[in-house]
């Protein structure tokens, strides 16, 4: 048995179990849950299935389909890809994709995860193994606390994090060459691969990196000695600056994407209060203890063994005063991050999270496994009667928290921390008692550290499990019978430039992975200010991050290019006709769908933009006012196309209508901007019977033929379930406008000169409900059709087009703006009869050129800006970083 020990210290087996552990508990956990290709589940969960298996499969058609990395015609009505790559999926380890089939994606993130999480095992014994001079057992079951710490296992979907975990040590054993030994290599390009994996949680890492190094100078050297603090700081600059420079082909272009799109979401926030109770934070460094990754705590779980050891580090006389500060004023700072908004906002950098918040979190576990090796190092017999107490206080504080906090403590949780707590303490005893049976001391560490872990990721993922639901690998591979055949019968049979899209969705990033050209697309680097004007066109959203079609908008499915539609039931929609019906997918074409381009009226049109733009929780806008100018004039007559609907009658059914006296100033104040923004007085209704059914039933009389549409907004239930003419609209349209439709304009569907009943069910357990907003319009059809056909006649006719080019020609009757459905980037560069032309910003959306009369040939191509540049720059400073760290080696040699 010890010479099984002593294989320990031997670099090469110390290292590859350092890697094996965390990968094989992991990977055991996934078999015995049945994931595939083990079993019937898959790993996909919230993002992980909602975005990044669609990104990966668009990665996957770069690679194999000759798709474009820099723009990408299938999401959000095109998109620089660059930003998305950047942010989603530039890792070395996205590459294994390629090892998989195109329909196994889920199983190659799977792979990527089991992979990263082994190597942040490997790093971490790598990064203590030099830290503390010795090669023993010890140092990788601590590094098994860092790999599977609560933070890798709650946001694991977000797979794009988790190389920040992986790399994080080796940036900080950098940072201690360059402070012991002026070694600036390592940290270099260590950041630099931090940097290009991931430029989001790398903000996180340089922030905490500088932390980290001022804390490591504090600790080794006399503060006061200023020169050796400047010459360490220059270095340190130095090495940071190169990482940035090796990383610009990267950061660059993303940065100016990120700039150009950038939209304000919140106030920066300034209170005083703290986030969460320090009491509950307390329980969150125990086993199997989490709220919720909507808008719960820090996940800063690292093993129940650092519970018991940090109290000691600040005991014991084996580590020095200053040591113990430095390390506690670390620790102190990172909970006060948590606490204060301010400073938890600024980790950030500034841009709230939308949901899984305190993304920097796994700094703090770092310290604490650092600091509780650091204690375990040198815990002797002084320490026993301190850990006694450390070891009575916590099973008092695990009581405590199972009777104020049952939610989260449970019973069950109770006895397996206890036992884990009891467990180490009499292994920490052993450890100095029983000296001669080392051996058999280690190995029962062993078993109860991977008890711990295994125990807390189990928990961890059967919670996001009950929160959001894994996809069962059947419904990834087939989520309807036919959809994806339906979607490339289409694309084969037409492949002109157009757009296509879906009522039967299965996520908000599905033209992505079928391979059509849609509308819906979420993503955290999105187009915000297409998002937002898009937004005041009635289309479904969440912040500036979404954008939703739905059923889509009959005026804007014309103007956008909107050409099929595949839909899981008949479709009410004036101008649209079913042209296949494959299994239960219906395909129905927009005889209205214009091209691309089109000449529009300049006065009609803004080319000012907006260079800042907030976003809103809610859009009150009049969407349909914003449809009426976007569909201009006809014959220089301004026409309202969308028309308001007054209804012939209202009817409440377990509802009545609350005349309230009195109001707050605040609450006047809020009703006095709602009635701005909606040109409408909020009505407040209570329900007579709680548990009933209650809604409202809308009669109108419609003349001529229209396509209804309506606008609702109810709080604080936010959601509706509405019926035409007594029929469902169907299972996807059952919660509006909070979930599917996400507050955008609902398709009532198309009527001609008859009486139609809307009923609006009002859903949730709400007592009181207010109805903020309800907007009802038709659109004449006969109208419409007459300014489309107008349209038609001045149409940009697309000869060629490729994943980053367009070119054809325009017949152009007088001098006027040409409108083109594309989004607005700078990447985008025009030639007009093979001259450079300026491209336009209309309506701080879409991309548009002034041109005059005459026939034109027109091409379009697209870069993403700050590419070329920050590739010359990676260049250059990867040049300059080599011949330094030679000429830096050689030095060394010859010292």
């Amino acid at each position: 048995m010890q010479a099984l020990l002593d294989l320990f210290k031997k670099k090469k087996f110390l290292y590859t179990f350092a890697f094996l552990l965390p990968f094989s508990i992991y990977g055991v956990i996934f078999i015995l849950l049945g994931v595939a290709p083990f079993g019937a589940k898959s790993i996909l969960v919230t993002d992980l299935h909602t975005q990044y298996v669609q990104f990966y499969t668009y990665l996957y058609d770069v690679f194999k389909n000759g798709k474009s990395i820099f723009y990408s015609w299938e999401g959000g009505m095109g998109l620089n890809f660059i930003g998305v790559f950047a942010y989603y999926l530039a890792s070395p380890f996205s590459l294994l994709i390629l090892l998989f089939d195109r329909s196994h994606i889920p199983e190659a993130i799977m792979l990527m995860t089991l992979l990263k999480t082994g190597l942040a095992g490997f790093t971490m014994t790598y990064y203590l193994s030099h830290m503390m001079k010795r090669r023993e057992i010890a140092i990788t079951l601590f590094s098994t606390f860092y790999a599977l710490m609560s933070f890798v296992t709650v946001y694991s979907f977000c797979v794009m994090w988790l190389d920040a975990i992986y790399l994080l040590p080796l940036i900080m054993l950098g940072i201690e060459k360059l402070v012991t030994e002026k070694k600036w290599v390592l940290f270099t390009f260590s950041l630099a691969l931090t940097f290009i994996t991931n430029f989001y949680i790398s903000f996180m890492v340089g922030i905490f990196t500088f932390i980290y190094f001022v804390a490591r100078y504090c600790v080794l050297y006399d503060i006061r000695n200023i020169k050796l603090l400047m010459q360490r700081f220059v270095l340190f600059c130095l090495g940071t600056g190169l990482a940035g420079g090796m990383s610009a082909f990267i950061t660059l272009p993303t940065y100016m994407d990120l700039k150009s799109n950038f939209v304000e979401r919140t106030k920066i926030p300034f209170s005083t209060a703290f986030n969460f109770d320090p009491f509950d934070f307390y329980a969150r460094f125990f086993n199997g203890v989490i709220d919720t990754t909507v808008n719960g705590m820090p996940n800063v779980y690292a093993g129940v063994l650092t519970v018991l050891l940090i109290p000691l580090f600040f005991i014991t006389k084996r580590i020095s005063l200053k040591e113990k500060i430095v390390y506690g004023s670390v620790l102190l700072f990172l909970i006060l991050s948590f606490e204060i908004p301010f400073l938890n906002i600024a980790w950030h950098g500034f841009e709230p999270p939308t949901n899984f918040p305190y993304r920097y979190s796994f700094t703090f576990s770092f310290v604490l496994i650092y600091v509780a090796v650091r204690t375990f190092m040198v815990f002797e017999e002084e320490l026993i009667p301190a850990l006694k107490k450390v070891v009575l206080f916590n099973i008092f504080m695990l009581l405590l928290l199972g009777k104020v906090a049952p939610s989260y403590m449970q019973s069950n949780k109770i006895v397996i921390n206890a036992f884990l707590i009891i467990m180490y303490a009499l292994l920490l005893f052993g450890k100095v008692r029983l000296r001669k049976n080392k051996a058999i001391i280690s190995l029962a560490l062993f078993a109860i550290v991977g008890l711990d872990v295994a125990t807390n990721t189990v928990y961890m993922i059967k919670l996001m499990g009950y929160e959001y639901g894994y996809i069962n690998r059947q419904e990834y591979a087939s989520p309807y019978p036919k959809y994806e055949e339906t979607i490339q019968k289409v694309a084969e049979q037409d492949k002109g430039l157009y757009r296509m899209e879906t009522t039967r969705g299965v996520t908000w990033n599905d033209a992505l992975r079928f391979g059509y050209k849609g509308v819906t697309h979420f993503n955290s680097v999105a187009n915000g200010h297409l998002n937002l004007y898009m937004q005041d066109l009635g289309y479904g959203y969440l912040e500036a991050l979404i954008l939703q079609n739905g059923k889509g908008i009959l005026s804007t499915d014309a103007l956008f290019g909107v050409k099929y539609m595949i839909s899981d039931q008949p479709l009410s929609k004036y101008g649209w006709s079913e042209i296949d019906h494959v299994g239960s997918n219906y395909v129905y074409e927009n005889k209205n769908a214009l091209s691309f381009g089109y000449m529009v009226n300049k006065d009609e049109f803004d080319v000012k933009g907006k260079d800042k733009l907030k976003v809103q929780r809610i859009n009150y806008t009049n969407s349909f006012e914003k449809q009426n100018e976007l569909i201009g004039k006809l014959n220089g007559q301004q026409v309202s196309y969308y028309q308001p609907l007054n209804p012939l009658s209202v009817e409440y059914n377990n509802l009545a209508v609350v005349e309230t006296s009195e109001k707050t100033k605040k609450e006047l104040q809020a009703e006095t901007k709602r009635i701005a923004q909606t040109n409408q007085k909020p009505i407040k209704l209570v329900k007579q019977q709680d548990g009933q059914k209650a809604s409202i039933k809308y009669t109108f009389a419609v003349k001529g033929k229209q396509q209804l549409y309506t606008k609702l907004r109810v709080e604080p239930t936010d959601i509706t379930k509405v019926y035409v003419n007594g029929k469902s609209l169907g299972k996807k349209f059952t919660e509006y406008p909070r979930y599917y439709w996400n507050n955008g304009i609902l398709d009532l569907g198309y009527f001609d000169n008859e009486k139609v009943e809307v009923e609006v069910e009002v859903k949730g357990s709400s007592h009181y409900v207010e109805l903020e907003q309800q907007l009802f319009y038709g659109l004449d059809v006969e109208a419409f059709d007459k300014r489309v056909n107008v349209l038609k006649q001045q149409s940009f006719d697309v000869k060629n087009y490729t994943s980053r080019t367009v070119s054809g020609k325009i017949d152009v009757k007088e001098d006027n703006y040409l409108f083109l459905s594309i989004p607005y980037d700078k990447g985008w560069k025009a030639t007009v009869d093979g001259k450079e032309a300026k491209l336009l910003k209309l309506n701080d959306a879409f991309l548009g050129l002034d041109l005059e009369k005459g026939t034109h040939t027109i091409e379009l191509k697209y870069t993403s800006p700050g590419f070329v540049m920050g590739a010359v720059v990676s260049f250059i400073t990867f040049v300059i970083t080599l011949l330094g760290a030679f000429i830096v080696s050689r030095k060394q040699k010859k010292i």
